[in-house]
């Protein structure tokens, strides 16, 4: 079971920089959440912060919702995408001026390259006291990712081809696809129980 995992991690870093090279966003730092008491009123706050399992479920996951849209979408079958459009060129321009005044830079000038421009600048602020509020900031000024049957890729991942079908709260678009894949498995020389 360890060497398992251990190999599992190793794959799962190699996707990761795999998602790097094409450009996908990466976004870090540390989630705020509330400890709550029987009545729901909140009685402390604490930190919590990615490590080495949650990267290695993430990269397998990823990599699962893709290859299942891009098998699906091949066989010509209508499916359900996870779509996620370019940022908001006005909130981009709010976020530009509110950087530069902490010091950084974000060059919009090239549409091609915001993403890499974006990934620079939560680069440059990994690890310093305004890195929680500007990763807020950058997510704030993307689109919002939705279900739908035309595909427009996933911008922030980088991929052509994105659908949920891993999410541990079963959404529907996850039953859709599972009962996609049912109907199609079969016709491709799958044998399903």
């Amino acid at each position: 079971l360890k060497n398992g995992l251990l190999d599992l991690n190793k794959y799962a870093n190699k996707l990761r920089k795999y998602r790097e090279k094409r450009d996908s966003l990466s976004f870090n730092g540390i989630e705020i959440k509330f400890k709550l008491d029987e009545n729901n009123k909140p009685i402390d706050v604490y930190f919590t912060q990615q490590n080495e399992a949650n990267f290695l479920i993430e990269e397998f996951m990823v990599l699962t919702n893709m290859r299942v849209c891009e098998f699906i979408t091949k066989s010509n079958t209508p499916t359900i995408h996870r779509t996620h459009d370019k940022p908001d060129q006005t909130k981009l321009i709010a976020l530009k001026l509110y950087v530069e005044r902490m010091g950084y830079k974000l060059d919009l000038s090239d549409d091609t390259k915001i993403k890499e421009e974006l990934n620079k600048l939560l680069i440059n602020i990994k690890g310093t006291a305004e890195e929680n509020i500007v990763n807020s900031l950058v997510v704030r000024c993307m689109a919002k990712a939705i279900y739908q049957t035309t595909n427009i890729g996933h911008y922030g991942l980088g991929l052509k081809f994105y659908t949920h079908v891993t999410s541990p709260i079963r959404r529907f678009c996850d039953l859709q696809i599972h009962r996609i894949l049912t109907l199609i498995l079969p016709n491709k020389g799958y044998v399903i129980n």
